[in-house]
């Protein structure tokens, strides 16, 4: 038996039924979240390239309450309607909020951030949400590797403040003076009068018996 041709639709009934679509939707959220739910899911179907209807089909599973469709939507919608990275990062954004504070999936949180940030490397917000998230689950190995990074991208008063809690961490943490010094001495860098290092580092010289070091740091300090 010969197979038929797919008969091609003219772009113009393509729009009048999605058209028609989107309007049976929004009529049916009179009707009760399920009823919602379901006819904005057909409007995505009808043009699945098409953010609009799948920003509506999010909204009224957040409204409703239905957190693993909503994730199991932004991640339909992130690879087949976001052609940026800017709007990839946004629903990725989205689902970061979902899986901390209603579904409670800390790796979900860890990995969705880290997806945002290979997205959106330098964007300051990104990288201030995930210290914030190491810093609240003791990771601080990776609150580490952040910081470092963010120090990189920041005025230099925010990178004297950002390598002095990098100091901190490694004394605090990890008993690290190596480290905690080279932190300090990159402090140093950008503000080289800075009184907190200073006296930081005067003290991790004097225990570690670097003269050379601290003889430099002193004379440094008084202009010399």
């Amino acid at each position: 038996m010969p197979v038929k041709a797919k008969v091609a639709v003219p772009p113009e009934e393509l729009q009048a039924k999605q058209q028609e679509l989107i309007d049976q939707a929004q009529k049916s959220e009179s009707q009760g979240p399920d009823r919602a739910i379901e006819a904005w899911k057909k409007a995505v179907r009808a043009d699945p390239d098409k953010r609009g209807p799948r920003r509506e089909h999010a909204r009224v599973l957040r409204e409703a309450g239905r957190w693993n469709a909503l994730v199991e939507a932004l991640k339909e919608e992130e690879a087949k309607a976001c052609p940026s990275d800017a709007e990839k990062a946004q629903v990725l954004l989205e689902m970061v909020e979902i899986y901390r504070d209603h579904l409670k999936l800390e790796v979900m949180v860890t990995n969705t951030l880290k997806q945002v940030h290979r997205l959106l490397p330098n964007d300051q917000e990104v990288i201030d949400q995930l210290a914030q998230h190491y810093d609240a689950t003791k990771k601080w190995p990776d609150l580490i590797n952040i910081l470092k990074h963010k120090a990189t991208l920041c005025s230099p008063d925010e990178q004297a403040a950002t390598y002095l809690r990098v100091a901190g961490l490694y004394v605090e943490r990890f008993s690290n003076q190596a480290e905690a010094i080279k932190a300090l001495e990159a402090v140093l860098a950008v503000d080289a009068q800075n009184p907190q290092a200073i006296t930081q580092l005067k003290e991790f010289y004097e225990r570690r018996r670097d003269w050379e070091s601290l003889i430099s740091l002193s004379r440094n300090e008084i202009g010399q």
